[in-house]
């Protein structure tokens, strides 16, 4: 049985209809021995201060759960506003380093990527132009290479010819004196061996030439040629993203980071732009807390700074992070500067651009405080709920302060001692908003 929320009026209205259905007066009805004892009905006053009354056995359905508010030392704080945004290398705009058609998309807005993972193709023509340039400076290069090196394997050959044609006129000519010496032979046969060394040693200086020509020549100047527009070639296609064994102009578009896809702002057969933008990749594993703060009060605030924050989009929770960085520059119209701190968000429960609540502790003070989750928001305004024995639970406007981990302070409406509901106080909220709705 359950009697949410006992308006004086509505109680009043209640009992003459009692009264007529049974026959008897009010003060003569009687529970069965065998029932459980209805709870005690909340009074007046309690009602117009929001006290429900509700049942064992609703109670036990509501799952709640209580915890006594404690006086205990926590660090004392200071709340800002603020927001959530991804830290600076956990969002990136993946763009396209050459313009041509997009053929293929391979992620949705949502999808979950890894780093190097493939999300769209494009087709284009400056990449199927480079790859092309490429392949012909590689066979030209290759044809060079073979020229050169045939050129110097017949230089090589004449060469060597030539050094034994010089070997050989040169022990005819030694023959020749030695004959001369004796009388055996004429001196015209002795300058026609000594003109043969001369035209041979000339045949070897040309043969020399022509090989140093295979090493510095002409050939090996179109061989750099080629190698050099092949080497350009090459880093074109490295900066259109493409690869160098392709000969179709596809570039791969690769997501840099592991992350979800933010957004994507293309759709198959589109023509694109150089450096269009084609998707947002946002890591949300990894946030940071932007909060905006006083300029009186940052002297107390430096990096390595514990904060701790909460959001209206996911009640009772409390999140932890450290200061990374203070803002310089200080806001004339507001004066209020920024203070950013590194979060970690595994579960991915909190989301870039949620509003938040952050708290910069500044010093220690004793407090009463109770779990994270027994602070709601009604109105926009924190509440408690306070049991009050016998299946009775009243609304406590408070004034919270400091957050630490699980801990919330509460800086007025509670005193140490009492009893609040943690775990179903959000059922209690619903049942009170109901309730109020019913009105």
């Amino acid at each position: 049985m359950t009697l949410r929320l006992f308006p004086f009026r509505r109680l009043v209205r209640l009992v003459p209809v009692l009264v007529l259905m049974t026959g008897y007066p009010l003060a003569g009805c009687r529970a069965d021995k065998t029932a459980d004892p209805p709870p005690a009905a909340a009074s007046d006053a309690e009602a117009r201060s929001g006290v429900m009354t509700f049942s064992a056995e609703t109670l036990r359905q509501g799952g709640i759960q209580t915890a006594v508010a404690t006086e205990t030392l926590m660090a004392q704080s200071v709340t800002f506003p603020g927001h959530l945004q991804p830290q600076g290398d956990a969002l990136v705009i993946v763009t396209t380093r050459a313009g041509g058609e997009v053929r293929l998309l391979a992620a949705q807005v949502g999808d979950t990527v890894q780093a190097g993972q493939r999300l769209a193709e494009i087709s284009s023509l400056d990449l199927a132009q480079a790859q092309a340039q490429y392949h012909e400076s590689v066979i030209s290069e290759r044809q060079s290479l073979a020229a050169l090196q045939r050129q110097r394997d017949l230089s090589g050959v004449a060469q060597k010819q030539a050094q034994a044609r010089v070997a050989a006129s040169r022990r005819q000519l030694a023959r020749a004196e030695a004959l001369y010496k004796e009388g055996i032979v004429s001196r015209q046969d002795l300058e026609t061996a000594q003109g043969a060394v001369r035209q041979h040693e000339l045949a070897l200086t040309e043969a020399d030439v022509l090989q140093r020509d295979a090493q510095t020549g002409v050939l090996l100047g179109e061989q750099a040629k080629a190698r050099q527009i092949m080497q350009s070639s090459a880093q074109r296609i490295r900066l259109l993203g493409g690869a160098l064994d392709g000969s179709d102009g596809r570039i791969p578009i690769l997501s840099p980071i592991q992350g979800r896809i933010a957004s994507r702002d293309v759709t198959r057969g589109q023509a694109v732009d150089q450096n269009a933008a084609l998707f947002k990749v946002v890591d949300t594993r990894k946030l940071t807390a932007v909060l905006d703060v006083s300029d009186g009060q940052i002297q107390a605030i430096t990096p390595g700074t514990r904060l701790s924050f909460a959001t209206d989009a996911l009640p009772g929770r409390s999140f932890a992070g450290t200061v990374t960085t203070v803002s310089d520059i200080v806001d004339p119209a507001t004066r209020k500067l920024q203070v950013r701190g590194n979060v970690a968000n595994g579960d991915g429960a909190l989301k870039p651009g949620m509003f938040i609540t952050g708290s910069i502790a500044v010093g220690e003070v004793r407090t009463v405080a109770v779990p994270a989750a027994a602070v709601q928001t009604v109105g926009q305004k924190p509440v408690v709920f306070v049991a009050l024995g016998q299946g009775r639970f009243a609304r406590r406007n408070v004034v919270t302060g400091t957050r630490a981990a699980d801990k919330v302070a509460i800086e007025k409406g509670l005193k140490p001692g009492e009893t609040v509901v943690v775990a179903g106080a959000y059922w209690l909220k619903s049942e009170l908003l109901k309730s109020e709705l019913e009105e």
